[in-house]
């Protein structure tokens, strides 16, 4: 299967940041959250304020002024 390109992302989402472990962090309506690189869908359902790359299987996110890091499902990892 070929992989999503940046011009489609960009069609998709406004916001479009780096592909980290086979995910990339996206904003539209000023809401964040992780797709795929594969098809460019949302991996989780979660959205946040904002979002960061995924590093080692965890990205740090921000929520109603609470910073702490998700897994891959977008699960809360304290």
């Amino acid at each position: 299967m070929d992989q999503i390109t940046l011009r489609e992302l960009y069609n998709r989402y406004p916001i479009v940041g780096n592909i980290s472990e086979g995910l990339i962090s996206v904003g539209i309506n000023g809401e964040f959250f992780h797709v795929s690189q594969e098809d460019g869908e949302p991996v989780y359902k979660e959205r946040f304020d904002w979002t960061e790359d995924f590093h080692d299987g965890l990205a740090l996110v921000e929520k109603n002024g609470e910073s702490f890091h998700i897994n891959p499902n977008g699960e809360r990892i304290d």
